[in-house]
């Protein structure tokens, strides 16, 4: 057992247990919000007393992902660090102007339990098409893919999911409205178009997966991409699918392009979508149809955006079928705890 000493006070911690959740439970309040190591929302810094022996307090993942920046200022992820013995922790001096304003423009239903909402694109947000955000309403943060183009698009969009516990989701269902006032971190995450024009593309998608997937899709086509672009979406239930007549726009005005659902049960193809050169439909288990669709993927470049295990399962799979690790970007989701 060890301890972390925060604001005077030693909260001692359980065998495994993180300095953040040791502060939550002696209750403390420190921001945080997916609780995985994503967000960076639960960053805390390291006492000046301790900077000398920082390698032998912190265990690797305390400092996992963060930028050479936030490592010179002995930042660490409070939900990740899991001290070797005693560690002296402060909240930085200016965490607070790491979170933006911002507007709701439109909310609005996307698909079956799929919630899609426009913000206003504070001035000077930067960002690339497939990242993620962390967004706030009040203390209480989640992380959600970008599914804007920034040369495109005059605001920033997201689709969520809506899961009834789910905390964020149900107070952006239930008590937000547009014009009200939420608040985003700085963008993060690697999931952005970084290909050649003519390199194939394989890009593979399940739930909400499809928003990074479809940023990264605009900007390569916007972009002028002239080798083929094969999209993959995923779903348990067909009727669970939803942006189909943007993707079928999409299809239709670029022919480099093919699109294919792969589902589980359901009705097999909506009314409202037409069947086109570009357009598959195919009941089956997705992982089986990669494996059968594409044996070998060798100069690909792949996108995979989704469930942390979709993400995890596909990944190695691409890689034993010869696509280069570096040329594979993702983006797991995983549940906040």
């Amino acid at each position: 057992m060890t301890e972390v000493l925060f604001e005077g006070q030693c909260v001692p911690l359980e065998s495994d247990q993180s300095a953040l959740d040791g502060l939550l439970q002696a209750g403390f309040d420190i921001p945080h919000a997916c609780q995985s190591g994503l967000c960076h929302s639960c960053v805390m810094q390291v006492d000046a007393s301790q900077h000398a022996a920082l390698g032998k307090l912190l265990n690797p993942e305390a400092q996992r992902g963060l930028s050479s920046a936030q490592l010179s200022r002995f930042e660490v992820l409070a939900c990740q660090c899991r001290p070797k013995s005693r560690l002296a922790l402060h909240l930085p001096g200016q965490l607070s102007v790491t979170r933006l304003a911002t507007r709701v423009i439109h909310k609005r239903w996307l698909g079956e339990g799929v919630l899609g909402l426009t913000l206003e694109r504070p001035q000077g947000y930067e960002y690339q098409a497939g990242q993620y955000l962390t967004l706030w309403h009040k203390e209480v943060g989640r992380c959600y893919s970008i599914a804007s183009v920034p040369h495109l698009d005059q605001h920033l969009e997201l689709h969520i999911r809506h899961y009834p516990d789910g905390a964020l989701s149900t107070a952006l269902l239930k008590y937000v409205a547009e014009d009200d006032t939420l608040h985003i971190q700085s963008p993060a995450g690697g999931c952005y178009y970084q290909a050649t024009k003519e390199q194939a593309l394989l890009m593979l998608a399940t739930g909400t997966g499809l928003a990074p997937v479809l940023g990264v899709l605009r900007e390569a086509l916007s972009k002028g991409h002239t080798g083929p672009i094969k999209l993959v979406v995923a779903s348990n239930d067909a009727k669970d699918f939803y942006a189909l007549y943007q993707l079928e726009q999409l299809s239709a005005d670029y022919a480099n392009l093919h699109c294919q659902l792969v589902y589980l049960e359901g009705e097999a193809q909506p009314a409202h979508i037409e069947r086109g050169q570009h357009w598959q439909w195919e009941q089956g288990d997705v992982y089986q149809f990669v494996q059968n669709a594409y044996p070998a993927l060798s100069g690909w470049q792949i996108y995979l955006c989704g469930k942390d295990s979709f993400v995890k399962k596909l990944k190695r799979y691409c890689f034993l079928v010869g696509a280069n690790m570096p040329e594979i970007f993702s983006d797991s989701f995983v549940a906040a705890e």
